[in-house]
């Protein structure tokens, strides 16, 4: 059975993602205060232990997914948008 603070987590991903959706869906481009928001809110949670992942978990997530997006973004095949969006599924 998940517990009270899984559910809280679960929250606010699904609230980051779907704002991102959404935006995304209709102008074809995430503002990258979406992406901030929600990588800050995933490590103050990881931070003030709602989360189940430590703060080095968290901060390896989003430096790992950063880094497996970089190259599409360098070489063209995909856009900034992208890599931030990969970050936010990190936390």
């Amino acid at each position: 059975m998940a517990q009270a603070s899984d559910l809280v987590v679960l929250a606010v991903l699904c609230a980051g993602l779907g704002t991102a959706a959404v935006i995304d869906i209709r102008h074809r481009r995430i503002p990258n205060v979406v992406c901030v928001a929600t990588a800050v809110t995933g490590l103050t949670l990881s931070t003030v232990g709602i989360s189940s992942i430590t703060v080095g978990s968290a901060m390896a997530g989003l430096a790992f997914g950063f880094l497996m997006m970089l190259p599409g973004h360098v070489f063209g095949a995909t856009g900034a948008d992208d890599v931030g969006h990969v970050r936010l599924h990190d936390d």
